[in-house]
């Protein structure tokens, strides 16, 4: 996550937002900068060191009244909101701002909170404080300061606030607040998704129920990642993606606070009172937190026990399952800040402003009923939620996310990532999705559904499949799942298309899931898609052997062998090849053997079937013959006298030549196929053995796109093995080179 800006921080009623009565008027005094001085007014007090003035100035100190603050908020106001003007000087060195309040006899701790007017684009507007006492007094515990103090370096708005000191709720503490859970899953999402967690446990704000991105009302970190178009490999700001959802500054409270706060009491009292509500004036409330040491968003979701001394995290980066997380104030702090001690937490943060900062977020809206806050539907892009294979059950895309794209995802094209795929792509390519889906694709869907209570629950999952807004598939399940336990769903919704029937045209589709306890909707998440028709591309098919007409001697096997492609198949575009005759299937696959068992002319076609149902068909016509057996004679049957090879792919080096023949001894008796060997020599070249047998095929090198001559040889051999006759015939044999 990267580093998250408060921006416009604490937007309702601090620090004069909402003021009481109308700010009072400053007094005024002359002051030197090498003597310093004191300006003081309704108790409030600047005293500025010789020195630390740039320039002599007259230095003006303003009250205005308390502000006002929604109850819900846990800091509560404990003074006049107090500024200072230095006439055009700068501080150079620190002063001491002392600040009147109002807290006697109440409990709790005190806080100086700054409001920069006009902070720059990546400054928050909004800073916490610790405060010190003035003159001894205490700043928290039973007895509280009339006066406090802090060292100020710069102009701003400064109002002392009072967290008070909490009273656990029975039945509270020891047990998370019920906030719905999402993942991350591997990228830098933490904020959106922590803060999809934060939205749906409140009612939703007008804002969110208002969108098509979020139906329900309710939030996805893929649907608040889109507003900002928030990259799959980077982080973001909270208010950017609050403000870019239309939520009002009214709606929300965001603050950063000091590393010496990080925790203390002030901020353990904070956290307290909100997630356990504050003296029971309003409900208990989640703080959404943002760490700039850990650069990571997550939840803090209650108290691990009645002393308050631990915490509750709901933290996107694990999955759900088993147990909440939780870690002590101690951890925490080690977790939150770098440590002035590696060895002692208990000293407290570095201060280093690059590291230390920690931001939090309440919303001031309520809570759903506790009944609408039991379980959540925990998608994921890392194993995807959504995959749809082809009809030989191929992979060919999945759900992901990317904030670039209208919904905040897109679906892969799987052949992109075959190093076996020809083609490079398989799908059609769409800007609001990426990639489209052929009709003829099947969907599978897989989840967790969360139970974020302590007790075992059941709960009713709905999914209902749109194409074209006409609801054609729905889906009901139902599942018990463990206290704070998670439970897997897994959906297959079979082949699309005999669901969505025949489109014409890229058609809209989405998946609805909706999740139920006790009939009280929990969670909603809708993803859309587009289907596609299926593709119109025809596979290429080509039989390689044998090239060309042949003469085949019946009953001697001879294998056919052939090849086909379809842009659609994964994982290598070979299309499903199928040998027949007439209307008989004859075999499967790339080759087939046969011995034909009579003479005569027949035809054998190759048929290539493509992914999506589309053929293509190639055909041989050869001639089988049963020929007269002459004593002492030696025949070649193929390859004919002067005969052309020529390879059938550009670059291919070796071709395919058909070898078929015969012989008789004197006496008569056909000589047995062990006893008649081929062989070939390229013209310059030597003689070699390349098979033996009455009918075989040979692969040959070719000429570099010219025709290579050929000398080939049948050679009859003897009972003990020596040649006894030999018979030649001359061919050519090339291939075409593209360099």
């Amino acid at each position: 996550m990267k580093r998250w800006y408060a921006g416009a921080l604490l937007l309702v009623g601090l620090l004069g937002c909402n003021p009481s009565t109308p700010p009072t008027g400053g007094i005024t005094t002359p002051i030197k900068a090498t003597e310093g001085g004191t300006v003081e007014n309704g108790g409030a007090r600047l005293v500025i060191p010789p020195g630390a003035l740039s320039q002599d100035a007259t230095v003006t100190l303003s009250l205005a009244a308390k502000p006002s603050e929604p109850s819900e908020n846990p800091l509560k106001p404990a003074g006049p909101a107090v500024s200072f003007d230095l006439g055009g000087a700068t501080l150079q060195q620190a002063a001491t701002l002392e600040l009147p309040t109002d807290v006697a006899g109440q409990e709790g701790d005190l806080v100086i909170l700054e409001k920069n007017p006009t902070p720059g684009p990546d400054e928050p507007q909004i800073r916490v404080h610790a405060a010190r006492p003035v003159g001894g007094a205490q700043v928290s515990g039973q007895s509280l300061a009339s006066k406090v103090a802090y060292s100020v370096t710069r102009k701003a708005s400064y109002v002392a606030y009072l967290v008070p000191k909490p009273k656990p709720q029975e039945g509270v503490a020891g047990r998370p607040l019920q906030v719905p859970f999402y993942w991350q899953a591997y990228i830098p999402w933490c904020v959106p998704t922590s803060l999809a967690m934060v939205l749906n446990y409140h009612q939703a704000l007008p804002a969110i129920a208002g969108s098509t991105k979020f139906p329900g009302g309710f939030a996805s970190n893929f649907g608040l990642a889109s507003l900002i178009k928030q990259p799959a490999s980077s982080g973001s700001n909270v208010v950017s993606i609050l403000k870019a959802a239309g939520v009002p500054d009214s709606a929300y409270s965001t603050m950063q606070w000091d590393a010496d706060l990080i925790p203390s009491n002030p901020f353990s009292a904070y956290i307290v009172l909100a997630t356990t509500g504050v003296f029971g004036l309003f409900p208990a409330k989640p703080v959404w937190t943002s760490s700039d040491r850990q650069w990571h968003g997550f939840v803090i979701s209650g108290l691990t026990n009645a002393a308050g001394d631990g915490i509750f995290l709901h933290d996107s980066n694990f999955r759900w399952g088993g147990a909440p997380n939780q870690v002590t104030w101690a951890q925490f702090r080690e977790q939150n800040c770098k440590l002035k001690d590696e060895k002692d937490p208990s000293k407290g943060c570095s201060g280093d402003k690059e590291l230390d900062g920690l931001y939090t977020l309440i919303f001031y809206n309520d809570p759903k009923p506790e009944t609408q806050r039991r379980g959540s539907i925990e998608l994921s892009r890392d194993p995807s939620s959504l995959t749809f294979r082809n009809p030989s059950n191929e992979l060919i895309s999945r759900w992901d996310w990317e904030g670039g794209y209208p919904n905040g995802y897109y679906f892969t094209d799987e052949a992109t990532r075959l190093s076996t795929f020809p083609y490079g792509s398989n799908l059609v390519q769409d800007a609001e999705f990426r990639s489209l889906i052929y009709r003829s694709s099947r969907l599978e869907v897989g989840f967790n559904v969360v139970n974020v209570t302590n007790v075992a629950l059941d709960f009713e999952l709905e999914a209902r499949l749109y194409v074209n807004n006409a609801m054609k598939s729905q889906k009901l399940v139902n599942t018990n799942v463990a206290a704070y336990d998670d439970s897997p769903i897994n959906l297959d919704f079979g082949n699309l298309a005999d669901l969505a029937g025949t489109i014409g045209s890229p058609t809209p589709a989405r998946l609805e899931l909706n999740l139920r306890q006790g009939g009280q909707v929990q969670d909603v998440k809708q993803i859309a898609f587009k289907l596609a028709p299926n593709p119109p591309t025809l596979p290429t098919v080509r039989i390689l052997v044998p090239s060309a007409s042949i003469t085949l001697l019946k009953g001697e096997p001879f294998t056919f062998r052939g090849e086909g492609f379809d842009p659609h198949s994964l994982p290598d575009g070979r299309a499903r090849l199928s040998w027949l005759e007439g209307g008989t299937l004859l075999g499967n696959g790339s080759s087939y053997t046969l011995t034909p068992a009579a003479a005569g002319t027949r035809t054998v076609n190759l048929v290539a079937t493509g992914e999506y149902g589309l053929q293509a068909t190639a055909s041989t016509t050869f001639t089988v013959i049963d020929p007269t057996r002459t004593p002492g004679e030696i025949v070649i049957v193929e390859p004919k006298p002067n005969a052309a090879y020529w390879s059938p792919t550009i670059n291919q080096a070796l071709v395919d030549v058909p070898l078929v023949g015969y012989a008789t001894y004197s006496n008569g008796a056909a000589v047995p196929g062990a006893r008649l060997v081929w062989t070939a020599q390229a013209q310059g070249g030597s003689e070699v053995e390349v098979g033996r047998g009455s009918s075989l095929t040979v692969r040959l090198a070719g000429g570099r796109s010219f025709a290579l001559p050929y000398t080939i040889r049948l050679t009859v051999l003897s009972d003990a093995g020596t040649p006894i006759g030999s018979r030649t015939v001359l061919i050519t044999v090339g291939y075409t080179y593209i360099g």
